[in-house]
């Protein structure tokens, strides 16, 4: 899954608001819809089947396994969600400034539209990219149990993953 020419189609689309392509916020909000499908239908093409709990390589608990069916970017294609919390970084970022231009423009319906790609793209990057949100907040404040049983569990599988990639190695070597 590529993530990079999401980029410069939300750029080159904040370029045309503000060349004076009055219904950019229009395409814009359709460029997102169509992120955001692509990104989760992406998701759950790589959604791991068939793994049973406490059995080799990993040995997942149900919890951890959980976790890896419901962010399975995160952990089948890591290069590939850091890509799409950017995108989606990126997007956030020229929505801002695409509602403020509305704004100037006196456009408040289509501004408030616009305005919606922010907290939309905030719950994407979180669904994407959960560990690196969950230490972002985990650093300024402490987390909820929740939030904290989270992060401990998508820890856990990392250091299981690393380890059954060390084992492999040591075989093969």
């Amino acid at each position: 899954m590529f993530a990079l020419p999401f980029h410069a189609v939300s750029v080159g689309l904040l370029v045309a608001g503000f060349s004076g392509f009055s219904a950019f916020w229009a395409w814009y909000l359709g460029y997102f819809g169509l992120f955001a499908c692509w990104m989760l239908l992406g998701s759950w093409a790589k959604r791991p089947n068939g793994i049973v709990p406490d059995t080799p390589p990993l040995y997942l608990t149900a919890r951890e396994l959980q976790v890896v069916k419901r962010h399975s970017i995160y952990f089948t294609a890591p290069f590939s969600a850091l890509q799409f919390a950017a995108s989606i970084s990126v997007m956030q970022l020229c929505a801002a400034a695409g509602a403020a231009l509305l704004l100037m423009r006196h456009e408040w319906l289509a501004a408030a539209a616009l305005a919606l790609v922010y907290p939309l793209g905030a719950s994407l990057s979180a669904f994407v990219n959960p560990a690196n949100l969950l230490r972002y907040h985990q650093a300024r404040r402490p987390l909820r149990a929740e939030g904290q049983a989270l992060l401990d569990t998508i820890e856990s599988v990392e250091r299981k993953h690393a380890d059954a990639l060390a084992r492999r190695e040591a075989n093969v070597a």
